[in-house]
């Protein structure tokens, strides 16, 4: 009996630890399940869009008995993004849960339901394909939290996979039997289903149907619809559950434990951070904030108002940001592609220009734009806009504005996206945009992952806290820290190594802390027998 707790112990202590969430992934895009193949619909992508896989589209009344139907929680991702690459098999995402962190701050879930491609080849927005979910359209007007439709068709995201927190027990449905093959789909499971044991074989979801093909048992030719039969459900770090069947068409039959689940909300770091460096050579004034947004689409436009009125507007280009006063009051103007909640986001905005003549300043006027058209403005008001400057003027007999807005002290807590800053001066005067940047409210709260979170071919382990070289002809994975994708744990006996190939441990000391830990251990219950 003491041999076997010893068997125990090594056994606990040599299991890798696993984490079911990944990384919080920055610069996705959101956009409403209703336009997809809505030609006259709005957004980027989806009116080009076809679904591809739908993994619930046979249970029988979806609408209830699927929690992502029944709770307006499905989404859709790419079918690149669909798949799961796992001991070099391909697994379908159904039932795994994205966390999703959008414009109006609340924390949601959405459960992968199939995935889409593109039918339009040169639709220009094309290339966000692979970071692009597709929402409820209920779900879409909490993330916008705008509760207008006309708001926006496209929002910016962070997001994380993450096991479901819903509180479901799996279930399956019988969609097709015959004497030879039963087709089988899994539900509510809250989590990746990686493979299926019926009567003592291995069966994996079909990369087509995201269904499950069974041979169907028969006793002398005929199936016995009185038998139950067991199925047992597998995740990936090796967790199982039973569902008792029987071979009975369209009949859902329902787990009496859920998977499960290891998400730790306090654990779970992930904001949606939108573009804080506008213009920046050097960040004259301080207070820089770390820019992590990398999207050209969602990013902060400038402009030129001859009158210092929304209309007309002119773009300006942030390589040669400079426009000439055609009045004596002219406006110079940022612009976000959807409203956000500027003082939850930043602490200050700060604006340094330089003109040929000394100018004043007025008001600045703070706007909500729904869609792209700016003649669908909503004024908007700060608590009590604090701001202060100064003007100085240079060597070179310019004159240097410094501007700054502290966005907490004024209250800006509603939605917002369209600001101009109107100045005053002698008509004909050069005004030059020398840098525009907003500081960022809080530190970012997680650690911005380079890579895509997916297992490559042959990968089998992580290798991000590994000393064992690779072999000549492995490359090696440098992942930073928190990184790395799930792709298996080693065997007893094994270790990771940098390529994230399992390599039989040496006699040599190159075995790791934990197996030292364990034969340490070993040796003091040995000496207690």
């Amino acid at each position: 009996m003491k041999y076997v707790f010893i068997l125990l112990v090594i056994a606990t202590l040599s299991k890798a630890k696993v984490l079911s969430n990944s990384p919080c992934f920055p610069n996705y895009h959101i956009e409403n399940l209703k336009n997809v193949q809505d030609k006259n619909g709005l957004g980027l992508l989806s009116p080009d869009m076809k679904i591809v896989h739908d993994c619930y589209q046979d249970v029988p009344n979806q609408e209830m008995n699927v929690m992502g139907n029944s709770s307006h929680t499905k989404c859709y991702v790419s079918t690149k993004m669909f798949f799961e690459l796992f001991h070099n098999k391909k697994i379908p995402r159904c039932g795994q849960c994205l966390e999703l962190h959008s414009v109006s701050l609340k924390t949601t879930h959405c459960i992968i339901s199939g995935s889409f491609e593109i039918t339009n080849p040169i639709n220009k927005y094309i290339k966000y394909t692979d970071k692009t979910i597709v929402v409820d359209p209920a779900l879409f007007m909490m993330l916008s939290g705008f509760y207008k439709e006309t708001a926006t068709d496209v929002l910016p995201a962070s997001i994380k996979f993450v096991d479901c927190l819903y509180k479901t027990y799996p279930a399956a449905v019988l969609t097709k039997v015959d004497n030879n093959i039963t087709e089988l789909v899994l539900f509510n499971t809250n989590v990746i289903v990686e493979s299926l044991l019926f009567k003592q074989s291995y069966y994996y979801a079909d990369t087509t149907t995201t269904k499950f093909t069974l041979s169907t048992p028969t006793k002398n030719g005929q199936i016995d619809t009185d038998k139950v039969y067991q199925i047992k459900l597998f995740n990936f770090i090796g967790t199982s559950i039973f569902i008792n069947i029987k071979f009975i068409p369209n009949i859902i039959f329902i787990s009496s434990t859920p998977f499960p689940i290891t998400y730790n909300e306090s654990t779970s770091l992930c904001s949606f951070n939108p573009q804080t460096n506008i213009i920046l050579k050097d960040g004259s004034m301080g207070d820089v904030s770390e820019d992590i947004a990398d999207d050209d689409f969602f990013s902060w436009e400038i402009g030129y108002q001859p009158t210092g009125d929304p209309l007309p507007h002119i773009p300006l280009k942030k390589d040669d940001p400079s426009f000439i006063f055609e009045n004596d009051t002219v406006g110079y103007s940022i612009k976000y592609p959807v409203p956000i909640r500027i003082s939850e986001h930043y602490h200050y905005v700060t604006l340094i220009t330089e003109s040929d003549n000394p100018i004043n300043l007025t008001y600045p006027k703070i706007y909500s734009s729904h869609g792209y058209d700016l003649n669908n403005l909503e004024s908007f008001s700060c608590g009590s806009l604090a701001f202060k400057y100064s003007i100085t003027k240079q060597p070179t007999n310019r004159y240097r504005l410094e501007f700054r807005i502290n966005l907490i002290l004024s209250k800006c807590h509603g939605f917002s996206n369209f600001y101009i800053l109107r100045f005053k001066t002698i008509v004909g005067t050069k005004m030059t945009i020398v840098e525009n940047y907003w500081t960022n409210r809080n530190a970012l709260n997680y650690t911005v992952c380079n890579n895509s979170f997916e297992c490559e071919i042959g990968d089998e382990c992580d290798p991000t806290e590994s000393n064992l070289k690779p072999l000549s002809d492995q490359v090696p994975k440098n992942y930073t820290k928190g990184c790395a994708p799930f792709c298996g744990v080693c065997a007893f006996g094994y270790s990771c190594n940098q390529a994230a190939k399992c390599v039989k441990n040496s006699v040599h000391n190159t075995r790791s802390g934990c197996l030292s830990i364990v034969i340490g251990l070993s040796t003091i219950l040995l000496m207690l027998i």
